[in-house]
């Protein structure tokens, strides 16, 4: 079955969509100005001290950033340089997991600093001869390994064996990826995938889902703890008993890929409806092999009450905490918290790039908030867009919410 992967880059990021059986199941990101180390990454790390508070050796990745090599029965000496990769990105104020045990993973090989080449998620594929030999030259100063494009990490990541078709916004990231790709892998352009991994951004912060017979699933993310709650709402069935049952089967169709989506870790509670309960050992065995496609996962507890304790591995930030931040105020994002200012900016890019696509005669006059304007600035994100559109796009700041456009023909 075709799993498609949607990949949009920007002046400001790559965002990475993969869908599975027509719903929206996992997505990376990568903004250019911040996650400075995402999983899977290599480093050349200069070593620290020993923190046997925290159980391992810090280490310093370059430009200011530090991570944590966990290990027990060994220290390498202070100040030496030591190819490692990242584990689990920076979550909160935790630094990023490293491993001293590191490969580059291609879409098609995984590659170990000796050189021996294992298959890729998506087969094998010989690499060219310099990824054969990526961590040969040790430098005089830390700093991240970077062989490959970020977009080819990202398919590397985020794609299985069912993967054979890949769409991208531009042709420019076709090209990208099409070296580090099989032949049975089909590579697409279309540039409104952007406008769906905009709709995909914004659903997956919403507090409630609706289910399509009824009730719907309400997600309550905290930091150490995510709270799922089926809910009934009106929903009709011939007893209190079956409507629940049945609710619940439903839900088992979307509960993974929004897991998935979310990138939730940690505890997660789920709260089912008393009735749907028939038999604890059988929601454990259903709610399993649903969350096989979720990651590392495990069901601790299931109760006669309807709760359910799920314990998921993370290795990066929830989506939560990339799209969006905490401020004082209630934002229409969450309570609490409001879209991230590189968010906006790259998704009014989306917006303009389509108006300017659609319509060669338009011209647009793109008005961005004032913090938004500044991330637009530093990236120079009119830049492409005229090159490709001609001179049809003016951009300046002034605008109350966070974009707005405004066209002439």
């Amino acid at each position: 079955m075709t799993r498609e992967i949607l990949i949009d880059e920007t002046p400001f990021g790559i965002r990475t969509l993969l869908n599975r059986e027509g719903l929206p199941a996992r997505m990376m990101h990568h903004f250019h100005d911040r996650t400075p180390a995402p999983v899977g990454s290599l480093f050349w790390a200069k070593m620290g001290k020993r923190d046997d508070r925290l159980g391992g050796q810090v280490c310093d990745l370059g430009g200011g950033e530090q991570g944590l090599l966990p290990i027990r029965d060994r220290t390498y000496p202070e100040g030496s340089m030591q190819l490692v990769g990242v584990r689990r990105e920076a979550v909160g104020d935790k630094k990023p997991i490293l491993t001293d045990r590191p490969s580059l993973r291609l879409p098609a090989a995984t590659v170990a600093p000796s050189g021996e080449v294992k298959p890729g998620a998506l087969g094998v594929m010989p690499p060219r001869q310099e990824l054969l030999n990526f961590a040969e030259v040790e430098p005089d100063q830390s700093g991240p390994l970077t062989p490959v494009p970020q977009a080819v990490r990202h398919i590397a990541l985020i794609a299985n064996s069912s993967v054979d078709v890949i769409v991208c916004n531009t042709g420019d990231v076709a090209a990208k990826l099409r070296p580090y790709l099989p032949e049975t892998v089909r590579v697409d352009v279309d540039g409104r995938i952007s406008l769906e991994i905009d709709e995909v951004e914004d659903r997956s912060l919403r507090r409630r889902v609706p289910l399509s017979g009824g009730g719907s699933l309400v997600f309550d993310e905290a930091e150490a703890l995510t709270a799922i709650d089926l809910d009934m709402g009106q929903r009709q069935g011939k007893s209190a008993k079956g409507a629940a049952i049945n609710l619940f089967r439903e839900a088992l169709d979307v509960l993974s890929s929004e897991i998935s989506l979310r990138a939730l870790g940690g505890q997660v509670v789920l709260d089912l409806p008393r009735g749907a309960v028939r038999a604890p050992k059988m929601i454990r065995d259903q709610l399993g092999a649903m969350l096989k496609t979720a990651g590392l996962s495990s069901i601790p507890a299931v109760t006669k009450e309807g709760l359910v304790v799920m314990i998921f591995g993370q290795n990066r930030a929830s989506l939560r905490d990339v799209l969006s931040c905490e401020v004082d105020d209630d934002s229409l994002v969450t309570p609490g918290r409001q879209w991230r200012a590189d968010v906006l900016a790259n998704q009014a890019y989306s917006k303009v790039a389509h108006a300017l696509r659609e319509d060669l005669t338009r011209k647009v006059t793109l008005v961005l908030r004032d913090d938004v304007h500044r991330v637009w600035s530093d990236r120079d994100a009119a830049v492409p867009l005229i090159d490709v559109f001609g001179a049809r796009l003016t951009v300046k700041p002034g605008a109350a919410e966070a974009f707005r456009m405004e066209t002439t023909t």
